[in-house]
């Protein structure tokens, strides 16, 4: 009996049976790119939800400030870490020492990425001491961000930053920081009106510059870079003075602590400031007024800063005034340029 279902394929014309498998494969490859095109839609609906719910698509504002805030988490993280390898002491002088670069940045004693403050770390042998990573302004370093290294060039924390060290500065402070115990911290600037000055010599012509205290002078030996200038810096500097002009170069500071060495750097500069002006009137005639000899003796001697070779009440009494100094441009930093201790 002749079978009255659909013929097979098999039984087909030749020709029949080709245009057969053509039809299938068009299907079969219909088939595959309908279903690739579903899946591509799904995918891009899905990423198109996920954009949305960032803020992408509605308000690409947020995309910067999602980024921004991711940063800013991990900045805080690396900044915990710093501050958990840190003992409590360690950690006040990093901040005392952020607040300070902060504070010259302030007043204008900066010089972009150059100069250097330091504060040695208390009971290290050999000496440790923090410094600013190479690459930051006076205006951005923060107490996480310091490195802190040794007198021989190691580094002991590159803070939260990573920070490398510029060899000028580790050549400068290590010396100073070697010379003196009273070298806790060590301050250098370029500072214009003070590197003027330092082609000639700080005059006698002002308060401010009387009580500065004793000042030494380094020869410039050009960018200090060779291990061989520690020595002539430290000798240069003495064993009781606490400012050193160096010629055509700056002014270095030291104290026995951030406070000390920033009110020293405050009080010359702002002295060197004051003689540029002065100078500026020689033009129109005359000569500058000095004050007499006894004056300038009793003012720059037993009423200065100097704290080296001194009575200790002196010396207390020193500490105390330049702690209240420092005191009130940290309250002013504060208001203007806060986030030096970004780990509170």
């Amino acid at each position: 009996m002749p079978s009255t279902g659909p013929p097979s394929s098999r039984s087909l014309h030749p020709d029949a049976q080709l245009h057969t498998h053509d039809t299938r494969r068009r299907m079969n490859s219909r088939s595959t790119a309908e279903r690739r095109t579903r899946t591509l839609q799904r995918q891009l609906t899905d990423a198109t939800t996920e954009r949305e719910g960032m803020g992408i698509l509605s308000d690409p504002g947020k995309v910067f400030a999602r980024a921004r805030d991711e940063r800013e988490e991990k900045r805080k993280e690396r900044a915990q870490r710093v501050k958990k390898r840190c003992s409590e002491a360690e950690w006040k002088l990093r901040v005392d020492l952020a607040a300070a670069y902060r504070i010259a940045a302030m007043e204008g004693m900066d010089d972009t990425i150059n100069n250097h403050f330091t504060v040695r770390i208390p009971d290290t042998h050999p000496h440790q001491f923090l410094i600013n990573a190479f690459g930051e302004g006076f205006d951005e370093i923060t107490a996480s961000s310091l490195v802190k290294i040794d007198t021989n060039g190691n580094v002991i924390d590159p803070g939260s930053q990573g920070g490398a060290v510029n060899r000028a500065g580790f050549v400068i402070h290590s010396a100073i920081h070697n010379a003196r115990d009273d070298a806790v911290a060590v301050m250098h600037t370029h500072e214009e009106n003070i590197t003027a000055v330092s082609t000639r010599e700080l005059l006698p012509i002002s308060q401010t510059a009387l009580v500065t205290g004793e000042i030494t002078y380094h020869e410039y030996e050009g960018v200090a870079v060779s291990l061989a200038e520690r020595e002539t810096l430290k000798r240069d500097l003495g064993t009781t003075s606490s400012v050193m002009i160096l010629r055509n170069h700056g002014v270095l500071t030291l104290g026995r602590s951030v406070a000390v060495a920033f009110a020293r750097l405050f009080y010359v500069t702002k002295a060197a400031k004051i003689q540029v002006k002065a100078s500026s009137l020689l033009r129109a005639g005359g000569q500058l007024h000095m004050p007499s000899k006894s004056v300038i003796e009793e003012t720059s001697g037993p009423r200065s800063l100097d704290t080296e070779g001194v009575p200790t009440i002196k010396r207390d009494s020193v500490m105390q005034y330049a702690d209240a100094v420092f005191r009130q441009f940290r309250r002013r930093l504060d208001r203007k340029n806060p986030g030096y201790n970004d780990c509170p």
